[in-house]
């Protein structure tokens, strides 16, 4: 906000808009734009105010850990612990969690559990089918799901080494 400018103080019931709240969907994001006039010396000058709205925001804050963060191939247990995620419509313990990863050679999503659950924490050896070099990549993902539906996702790449 510029130094000279001067925060609306008075009645907000002088803001005169009428919003059907069965419009607004959870889950959706929605842009409000407002023009405001303030007059210098007599002259208007239009100020435009932009701002987004999110129903529902996704969890937000959190992170993907993975120990150890290389290990060899079909031989090393992994543990990946996704936590710190915040939602403002769901409580933590109640978030939940699904885990994945891409396979590189054929862009298969491979799952890393049966599907969303309040687990936060999964292991695996990676028993992987398509390695020829010798070390791999791989991106984990998780993704965290709040009461209702907002998905959001944070990722951690591993090394496997295939000798």
């Amino acid at each position: 906000m510029p130094s000279n400018a001067s925060p609306f103080t008075s009645d907000l019931s002088q803001v005169k808009v009428n919003l059907n709240t069965n419009f607004f969907k959870i889950k959706h994001q929605y842009v409000f734009g407002m023009k405001i006039y303030t007059i210098n010396e007599d002259v208007e000058v239009p100020i435009y105010v932009w701002w987004t709205l999110t129903m529902n925001a996704p969890p937000f804050g959190g992170k993907l850990t993975v120990m150890p963060y290389l290990g060899l191939y079909n031989t090393t247990t992994f543990i990946m612990r996704c936590v710190d995620f915040l939602d403002e419509n769901t409580p933590a313990e109640d978030i939940e969690f699904y885990f994945y990863y891409v396979e590189m050679n054929t862009n298969s999503k491979i799952k890393l559990c049966d599907g969303f659950s309040l687990n936060n924490e999964v292991y695996s050896n990676f028993t992987v089918r398509y390695y020829q070099f010798e070390y791999s990549n791989i991106t984990i993902y998780c993704q965290a799901r709040d009461k209702f539906g907002a998905i959001s996702e944070a990722s951690n790449v591993i090394t496997i080494v295939n000798d």
